[in-house]
């Protein structure tokens, strides 16, 4: 399939759909900063950001209405890549997007007393593992270091959307977004080590435990919306959107042994991937989103270049539900989580009934 000037994906359509309705504000901008050392070559950082643009033609895309349906098109402008004396990823990623027109993404490197680059884009055309890639291609293009040509991206179907709302049934909540606040103790260093005492213990992954025990202690909130990747093998080196949200219903009873609640997540998590390219405007039945939710991707360490230091999770601080956990699980693990601002009191009891039920705060987990 043609990278630009087509049809929107499943996933694209979805998020568009969210935009037209009004309600996302700047939950839809995803930003990633790069912090670096004094032998920072700005003149090969500005070319690195020039040839991802180059490479990644989506990011020079637009989303626009054609007879109601979306489309991806080129961008009337071409993305910006700005050298400035200094820069605030709060301010960049605040500016937001114009889908209709474009660009979509753009590039801030300031070079005051310490070096950085703020990267910000529209999530219709990147997502969490697109962090992945973009650092990845500027330290190859930084060093010159050739990279094969990327092969074409090929998309699956989506499953109808009246099918998934036929077999999975689900609790919706009505939250507008609005002003939220990060909560970053969920998983230290010391905690990420247990984890992986307790789950091999259970003979489980990090993953299945994580989504179990935040499963139990949310249950009582309603369903949990997911995110589920719709990369094929051969995308995981393109940047774009390949990740869609689905809910997973939070029926498991507390008086479940561990393992059977573990087994019950594998069997669901089952049961939902054949609809992982539904369009989120199709799977519920409104727009609001399920009053909790669970971003976790794992990542590889990235080439470092010019003593760079990565913030994986920089957000917009736009919270579109009661609760949502981002766990980037790599050599160094970032779990956070993002709340409306003002509660912060009962997510910090959020947090410490999800270690206990995790078995961080004790010898095992904490389930009955």
């Amino acid at each position: 399939m043609e990278v630009i000037g087509r049809p929107a994906t499943a996933a694209e359509a979805g998020v568009w759909f969210m935009e037209q309705a009004g309600v996302a504000g700047l939950a839809y901008t995803l930003g990633l900063t790069v912090s670096f050392g004094p032998g920072l070559d700005v003149n090969a950082l500005l070319s690195a950001c020039r040839a991802v643009l180059d490479r990644h033609p989506v990011l020079r895309g637009a989303i626009e209405d054609r007879d109601g349906l979306p489309w991806l098109v080129p961008a009337r402008e071409q993305p910006v890549v700005r050298h400035v004396e200094r820069v605030s990823a709060v301010e960049e990623m605040a500016r937001g997007f114009a889908l209709d027109t474009g660009p979509l993404c753009r590039f801030a490197v300031a070079t005051g007393e310490r070096p950085l680059l703020v990267f910000t884009a529209h999530h219709s055309v990147f997502d969490g593992h697109s962090k992945d890639v973009l650092v990845r291609d500027l330290a190859a293009f930084y060093r010159k270091t050739p990279l094969a040509p990327l092969p074409e991206p090929r998309r699956p179907p989506p499953t109808a959307a009246r099918e998934f709302r036929r077999t999975r049934p689900h609790r919706a909540t009505e939250f507008v977004a609005g002003p939220g606040e990060e909560w970053s103790g969920v998983l230290t260093r010391e905690a990420s080590a247990r984890l992986d005492v307790v789950a091999d213990g259970l003979g489980v992954t990090r993953f299945e435990l994580l989504l179990s025990a935040f499963r139990f202690v949310a249950g009582g909130l309603g369903d949990l919306t997911i995110a589920l990747s719709t990369r094929t093998p051969g995308e995981s080196d393109h940047i774009g959107l390949f990740v869609n949200e689905l809910p997973l219903p939070c029926a498991t009873p507390h008086d479940v042994p561990v393992l059977d609640q573990v087994r019950a997540v594998r069997r669901d998590l089952r049961a939902l991937y054949p609809f992982r390219a539904t369009p989120l405007s199709g799977a519920r039945p409104s727009l609001s989103p399920t009053a909790i939710s669970l971003s976790y991707r794992r990542r590889v360490e990235p080439p470092s270049f010019a003593d760079s230091r990565v913030d994986w999770t920089t957000s917009t601080g736009i919270a579109r539900n009661l609760l949502h956990l981002t766990v980037v699980d790599g050599p160094t693990t970032v779990g956070k989580m993002l709340h409306p601002r003002g509660t912060r009191a009962p997510v910090e009891e959020f947090t410490e009934a999800l270690r206990d039920a995790i078995g961080l705060n004790s010898a095992e987990p904490l389930w009955t």
